[in-house]
């Protein structure tokens, strides 16, 4: 995805940054090792043996919640530190590893935020839940009805999609279900596609997502954007804020 593709870009840079001055501590140069799992547990396990016999001594990732779930007990076995950006609750939970930690959001602290602006501020109730059918979709449509149900809203209906899906039926399902609001999870080309398919069928409740609907990609590519958008953001850019 252009998410990994992105972390991959950063970790480019920061070895770059840290090399000119002489490496860690000013002694050791950083080699990196890309491999690309493909979102997919069993590529992820595999792709991670390869560059474990290679002798690494950290491993940065990964971004989907299902291949970081997969690959911590590899790499666990080894002893080899984690760093992983995903989202599943599991992984900082019952899944963790002794030698990992979470650099990204939980799905909680993105969804939760999200569910009580549905319900306290827009004054919705009654949502459906259209993700993808992976751990990163399912906890987070988790962590909104979790949060939700609290504070006397529903999620009413739970529709998981794989990537590349074709969004019109799922979509044509929940514009005659009557909800006040639809929360959609999803990556990459999905959230256009997912748009496309929005506009296109008329839908007008409100749409409630994580923080994918910021992603370069869909700011530069999808055009037009839906006017009653909401989602979560989670990060701090340190400008200046309004009294």
């Amino acid at each position: 995805t252009l998410n990994g593709q992105e972390v991959s870009e950063g970790a480019v840079l920061a070895a770059e940054m840290i090399n000119a001055k002489g490496g860690v501590l000013g002694k050791s140069k950083i080699e990196l090792i890309s491999v690309d799992t493909r979102c997919n547990p069993t590529e992820a396990v595999n792709a991670t043996q390869r560059v474990i016999s290679t002798g690494i001594d950290l491993y940065i990732g990964n971004y989907c919640s299902s291949a970081s779930l997969a690959t911590m007990p590899v790499l666990a076995s080894e002893g080899i530190p984690q760093i992983t950006l995903s989202y599943a609750p599991s992984i900082t939970g019952s899944a963790r590893t002794p030698n990992s930690v979470r650099i990204g959001p939980s799905a909680g602290l993105q969804m939760a935020p999200l569910a009580k602006y549905a319900i306290t501020v827009d004054k919705n109730k009654k949502f459906a839940a259209l993700v993808t059918n992976d751990d990163f979709g399912r906890s987070m449509a988790e962590a909104f009805a979790s949060a939700a149900k609290n504070l006397g809203g529903e999620v009413v209906d739970f529709q998981y999609y794989k990537f590349g899906a074709d969004f019109s039926t799922y979509v044509t399902k929940i514009k005659n279900m009557g909800v006040d609001g639809l929360v959609f999870i999803g990556l990459g080309n999905d959230t256009i596609n997912f748009t496309k398919s929005y506009n296109e069928l008329g839908l007008k409740m409100r749409i409630y997502g994580g923080d994918n609907f910021s992603d370069a990609q869909y700011i530069q590519k999808q055009n037009p954007k839906p006017q009653n958008l909401v989602f979560a953001w989670v990060y701090d850019d340190d400008s200046k804020r309004s009294a």
